[in-house]
């Protein structure tokens, strides 16, 4: 017997049959923009394909820090198409609850808004366990960094943002 995984539900047997059919729509310049059952597989799949690359853990959790948004979805089921799980950390959390989410799940990597990631560097030092940043959005991001900070960028993630 399969076991279910949500990726297998939206992507399944019958998937074919609605390729290009509206799976997620967002609002870009005041209108909406659809996003197809085909798009969203393809890149669920290239975020999964990137993080079996880097060899990640069966069941190792990744923090997703960000806005609703299409890219939070992508991430999300690219996660568990690699057999990681996602931890989701809503944008309003104290600094404070955000440190004990990471300590809880001891992650090695959170997938952020760029908008939080000055936020996020005042306190990104309490969490000894996080190793890579990767931003939804990378335009824009040498206005952000200071203090000799670095991040690890992601190509797919840039490609996303401008896409979508």
């Amino acid at each position: 017997m399969a076991v279910f995984s949500l990726p297998n539900y939206i992507f399944g047997p019958t998937h074919w049959q609605v390729l290009s059919k509206t799976a997620l729509a967002y609002k870009k310049d005041g209108v909406y923009v659809g996003i197809t059952f085909g798009e969203l597989r393809e890149s669920a799949e290239s975020f999964a394909k990137s993080l079996l690359e880097r060899e990640i853990k069966q069941h190792e959790p990744f923090c997703i820090f960000a806005e609703n948004c299409p890219e939070w979805v992508i991430a999300d089921l690219g996660i568990m198409m690699a057999g990681g799980v996602t931890v989701p950390i809503h944008t309003s959390f104290s600094d404070e609850y955000i440190c004990y989410i990471f300590s809880q799940t001891e992650s090695s990597v959170v997938i952020m808004g760029k908008e939080f990631l000055e936020r996020f560097l005042l306190f990104r030092e309490d969490i000894p366990s996080l190793k890579t940043i990767v931003l939804l959005n990378t335009e824009g991001i040498k206005d952000v960094l200071q203090n000799g900070q670095s991040i690890e960028g992601k190509d797919h993630w840039q490609r996303l943002s401008e896409q979508y």
